[in-house]
């Protein structure tokens, strides 16, 4: 199924969702950065923090 197959009201929930994801995602980028490096050096924490909040920004805005 294409996008384009979809009433114009459901290419906006489509379209929106993408766009508020993608925002969230790069609010927490520079999480990422600190939770790779601290993995690297024994201490997983801040990844199981940093991919709890990327779950939940999936649940948040589901792709549709």
């Amino acid at each position: 199924d294409s996008i384009n197959d979809l009433s114009k009201e459901d290419q906006y929930k489509v379209e929106s969702s993408i766009v508020n994801r993608k925002k969230e995602y790069r609010e927490i980028d520079e999480k990422l950065l600190e939770a790779l490096a601290e993995k690297e050096e024994g201490r997983p924490e801040k990844m199981v923090q940093y991919l709890k909040l990327r779950k939940s920004i999936k649940e948040k805005y589901p792709k549709v």
